[in-house]
């Protein structure tokens, strides 16, 4: 008898031990009351024409503190100032995000460094001395905002990837009697290349050319600038 009993209590405390078990993780399964279940859900991804992603790739690019110094792709946030050669004949770089708006660059230089404004996001107006000589590659490649450019001396050229992206670009004023060539000058039946490697992303029905009184007419042949919608005399 009591080995009978003995056997129907240990059932008991099993059974038990089951039943509090069971209990528990339905318990814990339960959500608290007032929540509200989250669902995960992939992060959309954000669309954007292929103008304001040029932007924003121009606008990662400037910021390359991790390459060399010595790269024409090198970005120091710590220089707030433009920077020239000793002489003060060459501008060699202009800082990409602390400085903006208008800026005359000073009398006496004669030299641009390649891509000395490539990727500037606040610059909106740049005017160049009559020094100015010569200007490398992609001089502003990549100004979202760049607006005006005056050019007080001829340029002769306009160099590779001069101003490609920069579509807010409103005004150019020239002051060359003949119209200024491209690097493609000389190659034949190149002219979309040579304009999207020139121009690319400028808006050529707003973008307004001035030139020379008695030039109008060469730049409308001309086969870099006769796209452009308004070719002005001043």
């Amino acid at each position: 008898m009591r080995k009978l009993l003995f056997i129907i209590s240990i059932a008991l405390v099993v059974l038990f031990t089951r039943c509090k078990h069971s209990d528990v993780k339905s318990q814990t399964n339960k959500k608290p009351v007032g929540e509200v279940e989250v669902k995960k859900t992939e992060p959309s991804k954000e669309t954007l024409d292929p103008e304001e992603e040029r932007e924003r790739a121009a606008y990662r690019a400037a910021d390359t503190t991790g390459i060399d110094p010595h790269s024409p792709y090198w970005y120091d946030p710590a220089i707030s100032e433009p920077q020239f050669s000793e002489d003060g004949d060459t501008m060699k770089y202009f800082p990409r995000k602390r400085k903006g708006g208008h800026y005359v660059v000073p009398e006496g230089v004669t030299y641009l460094q390649e891509r000395v404004f490539q990727c500037c996001v606040k610059i909106r107006s740049v005017e160049f001395p009559k020094s100015l000589i010569h200007m490398e590659m992609a001089v502003f490649d990549g100004c979202p905002k760049l607006r005006k450019v005056v050019f007080k001396s001829p340029i002769r050229e306009v160099p590779f990837r001069g101003f490609m992206f920069c579509r807010r670009l409103r005004e150019l004023h020239l002051v060359d009697r003949r119209p200024p060539v491209s690097p493609y000058e000389k190659d034949e039946n190149v002219d979309e290349e040579e304009w999207f490697y020139t121009f690319g992303g400028v808006n050529a029905k707003k973008c307004v050319i001035f030139v020379p009184k008695g030039c109008a007419k060469r730049y409308k042949r001309h086969r870099l600038w006769r796209k452009f919608k308004h070719i002005v005399e001043e």
